[in-house]
This record gives structure tokens, C-alpha cells and sequence, in this order.
């Protein structure tokens, strides 16, 4: 966005009215706060890379916990403004295009993250020729570190859509 230059120029050069001059200053105001927004979702996006990176290097299955209040302490904006700016906003990385939302998930077991865990119940079920029930995939998780309770795989399972 920009003031055309041909107007800016006549504006000061001219006598023109008070409330052009007024109309100018609000379009130049308009002009700065889209710039702002996008240094702040520029900031926002470089925070999720540097601290998501096993993410966007490895998969969905390496999403770590991440607060709202994680990402604000990194990049110096207020949680309320992640939040905003957030919203209906979108990354395009080699995994998929995800809702920035996306990027925040509450921590479950260590450095896991409760997206992480959804993707490695997908992966068992998918691996699986057979079907396998909320305790004996509780088992495998267990078996590979990740302590969670059957309800939870359970709830996780609902969330996907998966039954098999």
C-alpha cells in the first residue's frame, strides 16, 4: 500500500482543505499499521520455526508443547496479539498447509505435545493390520515412552475420525 505520489505532491504544494490534508494523514496511519501487522506476523512465523523446528525438519510427529506464552516470550509480542494476528492465518510447509493455530498444543508426556501423540496413534493404526483397541495402543505408546491413559487414546482416536 501506497499514497500516490502525484496526490501527495499537489496536497503540498496546494491550499487544498483541511479534510483532504486529515483523509491523507488516516490513509498514511492505515498504510503503517498493515506494515506493523506484517513485521509482527513475519516475527511470529520466524518464532514458530525456531521453536518447532523438528517439525518443519522431520514431521508431524516431532511437534513439541508449545503456549501461547512460549511464542510471545520469543518473539517480544503480547500473548492477546499472537492470538489475533494468528487467526485465520496459514503456514504452507512440505507437511501441509496448517492454521497457525496449529503450532499450539498442550504438553502430555515430556517433550511431546498433544498433536505428536495424535500423529503417532495415527501412525500404529495405520501400521496395524489389525484392529487394535484403546488399551493395547496405550501399551505400544507406552512401550515407545509415552505415558498416557486409555481415555485419553481414546479421546484422541474420536478427534481424528479414527475406528478402525
Amino acid at each position: 500500500l501506497k499514497i500516490n505520489k502525484k496526490y501527495s505532491k499537489l496536497l503540498k504544494e496546494s491550499n487544498f482543505n483541511k479534510d483532504l490534508k486529515e483523509k491523507k494523514e488516516e490513509a498514511q496511519n492505515l498504510i503503517n499499521v498493515v506494515n506493523e501487522r506484517k513485521k509482527s506476523l513475519k516475527r511470529v512465523g520466524e518464532g514458530l520455526l525456531k521453536l518447532q523446528i523438528d517439525f518443519f525438519e522431520n514431521g508431524k510427529e516431532f511437534m513439541k508443547p508449545l503456549r501461547l506464552k512460549d511464542l510471545a516470550l520469543e518473539v517480544g509480542l503480547s500473548e492477546s496479539t499472537i492470538s489475533r494476528i494468528s487467526n485465520g492465518k496459514y503456514l504452507n510447509t512440505v507437511w501441509g498447509t496448517f492454521s497457525i493455530k496449529y503450532f499450539f498444543s498442550k504438553k502430555i508426556n515430556g517433550d511431546l505435545g498433544s498433536r505428536a501423540v495424535k500423529e503417532i496413534i495415527k501412525r500404529i493404526i495405520e501400521n496395524s493390520e489389525s484392529k487394535l483397541s484403546d488399551e493395547k495402543i496405550r501399551l505400544i505408546l507406552k512401550s515407545e515412552g509415552i505415558e498416557i491413559a486409555r481415555r485419553t487414546v481414546a479421546k484422541y482416536r474420536q478427534s481424528m475420525n479414527i475406528f478402525k
